[in-house]
């Protein structure tokens, strides 16, 4: 007789055991909404972060969205120190990205050549000795990874901030990525390169003294949601007992079943998807949101 949702939530809260499965349960999938089940998949993961749980939840669904007229991409960067949890964040949300079929990158460091892609030498030196109209001809340019990604996370993305002689036009490649126009061109061996690409980024770094002058100053971000924290020492404490408990408390395990929760999400997600199709070209903006916008410049 007892309500079975609020009683797990109540779990979770209080970090209780959840002793009720309620996949048994004919109504749940009309029970749970997609955000309540990233929020329980998050929390068993993690500890709450409720920034990051929002900054990384969104990014999911714009990437599910993967709506290529108005541009809906939300590119989280989450800074704090080491050991925080926020690169776990980010290994979530590519796994529900992964099982829904979306084309995801969580590499541990990019180039220029990584993203746009570059041009083969020994392709384009038989170019050369055989010609177009020989079978050997083929197109040298070789994309990178911006021309069919829908995500890339990168867990250390100190590589962006501070660019080296190896990657020093990396931060302009991006700037013209997360651009509404999302086409990027690049000039390589007297060849163009040129990608159009809707692809969500998400990044997370350890704090760093300059990266506020980075984002504003030369535009790297312009539709980036940034958010630093220092843990104090009482979260640090709370996410270090978590991993633990993770690694070491089989019970955790065994009261769980978090494969049948990311089952469930991914078929919510299939269905949001779906109505969002049938539906974006219904959606109007109230009359007078114009005077807000002009309010919130003011």
């Amino acid at each position: 007789d007892y309500n079975k949702a609020e009683m797990i939530a109540w779990a979770e809260e209080y970090e209780h055991p959840i002793f009720y499965n309620l996949f048994d349960e004919i109504d749940y999938n009309s029970m749970v909404t997609i955000r309540e089940l990233w929020n329980i998949l998050w929390n068993y993961r993690l500890v709450k972060q409720e920034k990051w749980k929002d900054l990384c939840f969104y990014s999911m669904i714009s990437t599910v969205l993967n709506e290529k007229e108005d541009d809906l991409r939300i590119h989280p960067i989450i800074s704090s120190e080491p050991g925080t949890g926020k690169d776990e964040g980010l290994n979530l949300v590519k796994e529900i990205l992964d099982k829904l079929g979306y084309k995801t990158y969580k590499p541990a460091s990019v180039t220029d050549r990584t993203l746009l892609g570059g041009v083969n030498a020994a392709q384009m030196e038989i170019n050369t000795k055989k010609g177009e109209d020989s079978e050997k001809w083929q197109d040298p340019r070789e994309p990178g990874i911006l021309k069919d990604a829908n995500w890339i996370g990168l867990g250390e993305s100190e590589c962006i901030f501070k660019p080296g002689a190896h990657n020093r036009q990396i931060q302009l490649i991006l700037r013209q990525a997360m651009d509404k126009g999302r086409t990027i061109e690049k000039g390589v061996a007297g060849l163009m390169i040129d990608i159009y690409t809707n692809t969500t980024f998400a990044f997370a770094t350890y704090p760093l003294p300059d990266i506020i002058n980075k984002i504003l100053t030369n535009g790297l971000f312009q539709r980036a949601l940034y958010f630093d924290k220092k843990l104090k020492a009482g979260e640090h404490e709370a996410i270090v007992k978590h991993v633990t408990k993770m690694r070491f408390d089989s019970s955790v395990k065994e009261n769980f079943n978090e494969a049948r929760y990311k089952e469930l999400l991914c078929q919510k997600l299939k269905g949001m998807k779906m109505w969002y199709d049938e539906n974006k070209k219904k959606f109007v903006f109230y009359k007078g949101a114009h005077d807000y916008v002009d309010y919130l410049w003011d």
